[in-house]
C-alpha cells in the first residue's frame, strides 16, 4: 500500500474504532513510501497528463509515481481516476 493511501485512509477515519481498524491493517500490510525518484516521476505524470488538458488530482499522480517507481501493479477500485498514465501497471479486480 503507497503511503499517500495511508495518509487517505487515516484521513477518514472518524472514530477511534476507525483509528484501531486502520492500525491492524497497517500491521499485515507493507506500505511503500513517496521517496526519492517518485518526486520526478510524479512531476513528469504532471507535465504529461497537463499537457493532454488531463486533470488527476495530485495524491493519485503521487500513488502512480510510487507504484511506477517501485514497479509494482497499482490495484484499485477507481481505474478512471489513473486513465492515461505512461508506464502505470494497473490490476483491475
Amino acid at each position: 500500500m503507497s503511503s499517500i493511501s495511508e495518509f487517505e485512509l487515516y484521513l477518514g477515519a472518524k472514530t477511534v474504532r476507525h483509528q484501531n481498524d486502520l492500525e491492524m491493517l497497517f500491521s499485515e500490510v507493507e506500505v511503500i513510501p513517496f521517496d526519492f525518484g517518485c518526486g520526478k516521476i510524479a512531476a513528469n505524470i504532471w507535465k504529461d497528463t497537463q499537457s493532454r488538458h488531463q486533470h488527476i488530482e495530485i495524491k493519485d499522480i503521487f500513488i502512480a509515481s510510487i507504484a511506477i517507481s517501485y514497479d509494482v501493479w497499482l490495484q484499485t477500485f477507481n481505474t478512471k481516476h489513473f486513465q492515461g498514465i505512461k508506464d502505470l501497471k494497473i490490476w483491475e479486480s
